[in-house]
């Protein structure tokens, strides 16, 4: 089964050549761990997912930046996911079973005792073989609705979304399939409930919300074929099989202040912004290029602009509290080329123009990043050796690292 599993699911490639930590002593710290937790988060705290590479065995710890200390940890099983309630009061634990992971737990955590307070069974999590990931788990904004990506993995995988209602701590009675959406990236909506879910290989974005009346999770179209609004991709060689790519794969996308348009950004570095409610592509272009033609033809790049040799791995997004800045992780097509996937720049764009409004540079390879709830602070996520970095988040200086957190820590969540 687990062969399987991972068959179906392999992504992502993981052996990495990282760089040297660089370290500002007066502002390293060291985590030593903790019993289990015992302590509310504060707003601004660190939660962090310690997949420990994989093992049967993994932890969710919770960090005080501050202070440099591990507050609280929580133990599960194999490959865990995150979600955290809008008050900070509730922690949704996600974990499968290391010889059988078709199964699976979701724990409901008190956050201010550590107590479970339901646990229940969450088969059919979607899995990967890799040590880092990102997460499958989504919260709505109001902390009523949280969106679980799943896969059964068999001769014809099936991939779906099942909705787990918070307030009766119960899963709804059914499920939405997505066909082929072997990966995907789950953004919650800025409007009301539902998540929209954007499928990496179909290029396919939907919104799936639930039903107030019939308590069912219902999907509605958005975006239907990136690839087909964006026109023919440029022809471009692949770093690791030397032949020309001509499929564009979408990396992220994410709602716009309006609550009316979606945008989606492709590994390319191409974007397509499309009306939710007529379905329809209302613009299109690039991150970094100049495009021929008006807006409503194919995009034709004319030459290379920032991005240059960078591409835009596959990554939720980040965007500043008030949704006007987006954060996006670059590679480097050497790095690629290598087989890795790690990230080592951070793009910051105007969320409504998509123009650069500047580059952080963490000095690091990493995996992922979270931003603080008042935008000043960024936390990098390196896996590797087990450290994150902070950054000020308006010139990418580093400001401290933290040192020895987990075994193998693939993302945080900062606290409310």
């Amino acid at each position: 089964m687990q062969n399987t599993i991972r068959k179906a699911r392999r992504l992502i490639s993981l052996y990495v050549a990282l760089c040297g930590a660089v370290v500002f002593p007066l502002a390293s710290r060291a985590f030593g761990q903790a019993p289990p937790g015992s302590a509310r988060s504060d707003s601004g705290w660190l939660y962090v997912v310690d997949s420990k590479r994989n093992a049967s065995e993994s932890a969710v710890l919770v960090l005080d930046p501050d202070k440099g200390r591990v507050v609280a940890s929580f133990s599960g099983g194999y490959q865990p996911d995150i979600a955290l309630s809008p008050d900070g009061s509730r922690l949704y634990f996600s974990y499968s079973d290391y010889e059988n992971p078709s199964e699976g737990k979701l724990q409901v955590i008190d956050t201010s005792t550590g107590a479970v307070v339901k646990e229940l069974p969450n088969k059919n999590r979607w899995l990967t073989d890799s040590y880092s990931y990102a997460p499958n788990v989504v919260l709505s904004p109001d902390g009523a609705w949280l969106y679980l990506f799943k896969a059964i993995a068999a001769q014809s995988s099936t991939y779906y979304i099942e909705v787990f209602d918070t307030r009766r701590n119960a899963f709804l009675p059914n499920k939405v399939e997505l066909p082929d959406c072997v990966s995907a990236t789950m953004v919650h909506s800025v409007v009301g409930d539902g998540v929209y879910v954007v499928c990496h290989e179909t290029r396919e974005v939907l919104l799936v919300g639930v039903n107030p009346d019939s308590k069912t999770a219902e999907p509605s179209a958005v975006v239907l074929d990136v690839g087909n609004g964006l026109g023919p991709p440029p022809r471009k060689i692949d770093p690791q099989t030397h032949e020309k790519r001509n499929k564009y794969h979408t990396a992220t996308g994410f709602p716009n202040l309006d609550g009316r348009t979606f945008t989606v950004i492709t590994t390319d570095g191409l974007f397509l912004r499309g009306d939710v409610s007529s379905r329809r592509a209302i613009e299109h272009g690039s991150i970094d290029r100049t495009i021929s033609g008006s807006t409503t033809k194919p995009a034709t790049p004319d030459s290379p602009g920032w991005l240059d040799d960078r591409w835009v791995r596959a990554q939720a997004p980040v965007l500043s509290p008030d949704g006007k800045r987006l954060y996006l992780g670059l590679g480097t097509n050497k790095l690629r080329y290598h087989g890795s996937q790690f990230l080592d720049e951070i793009a910051v764009l105007d969320a409504g123009s998509l123009d650069l409004v500047n580059s952080l540079n963490p000095n690091r390879t990493f995996w992922s990043f979270a931003i603080s709830s008042n935008r000043s602070r960024i936390y990098v996520v390196d896996p590797d050796h087990a450290v994150i970095s902070i950054l000020d988040a308006n010139n990418g200086r580093e400001l401290g690292v933290m040192t020895g957190v987990g075994t193998y820590p693939v993302y945080a969540v900062v606290a409310p």
